[in-house]
């Protein structure tokens, strides 16, 4: 019996929200002690990155045998290219994963009110400008994307290793990423604190993130990760290594 759209959705919000509410509570606990929103030096970074880390290992483990545990929508469009799903499914998906990340944010700002919206907005760091900015992000998506095609979805990859080696890119993304471009690397990270800050704030000085940084980010994420599904599969042509297991096949 196969497992319907509904059940992937939840599985989707919940690993989502579990991801969130834990990697953007580390960045807020992260910087209280310095009373000011920012993360310095490698250890700050290399906590939060540490944080979101192993809780994506700790999801895909938990519920990749549900929905596959995408935890992004730039993984869901990459596997939409490549026709590993289907283009309704995908757009649930993506649907799924942002209503988590917003339900992880109002949650991490009930029990951190003061600090969550503020802490939690990705942007470039002063000095670094747009376009490296994107660059950036485009090569982590693919680096991430990569990854994903070749321990998850190639199906001889080796079993039981798909959680640790996701798990271990994104730590070492953010640690790379978070100084240059605070490490955006998935929406889920950014669209809940957006959100929360349009509902906390009225969204006062948000046009530029809104305006500039989301679609940056947003655009970066998906084009890197289209690039390396599409390197991914071109490179599997006609070897039998990317048969997509449970949950896509029909």
């Amino acid at each position: 019996m196969s497992c319907g759209i509904g059940k992937k959705m939840l599985s989707e919000v919940l690993a989502a929200f579990i991801v969130v509410f834990f990697g953007l509570g580390s960045v807020v606990v992260a910087f209280l002690p310095k009373g000011a929103p920012t993360l310095t030096g490698l250890s700050d970074w290399l906590a939060v990155g540490f944080v979101f880390g192993i809780m994506a290992l700790a999801v895909i483990y938990m519920l990749g045998k549900v929905s596959g545990c995408h935890l992004s929508p730039g993984v869901t469009i990459g596997l939409w290219i490549t026709k590993h799903i289907s283009g309704g499914d995908a757009i649930l998906y993506i649907v799924a994963q942002l209503i988590g990340s917003v339900i992880a944010t109002l949650f991490v700002y009930l029990i951190l009110p003061v600090s969550t919206v503020a802490a939690n907005f990705v942007a470039p760091n002063p000095g670094i400008g747009l376009l490296p900015t994107f660059v950036a992000e485009v090569i982590g998506a693919f680096a991430l994307m990569s990854i994903i095609m070749g321990v998850a979805v190639d199906s001889k990859a080796e079993p039981g290793f798909a959680g640790i080696s996701v798990g271990l890119t994104v730590t070492a993304l953010i640690v790379f990423l978070g100084p240059i471009t605070g490490a955006g690397i998935t929406p889920i990270r950014y669209f809940g604190p957006y959100v929360l800050d349009l509902i906390v704030n009225g969204g006062v000085g948000l046009s530029y993130s809104i305006g500039i940084l989301l679609p940056l980010y947003f655009v970066a994420t998906v084009v890197g990760s289209i690039i390396a599904a599409l390197l991914y599969a071109y490179l599997a042509k006609d070897t039998d290594v990317c048969e997509l297991p449970s949950p896509y096949q029909k």
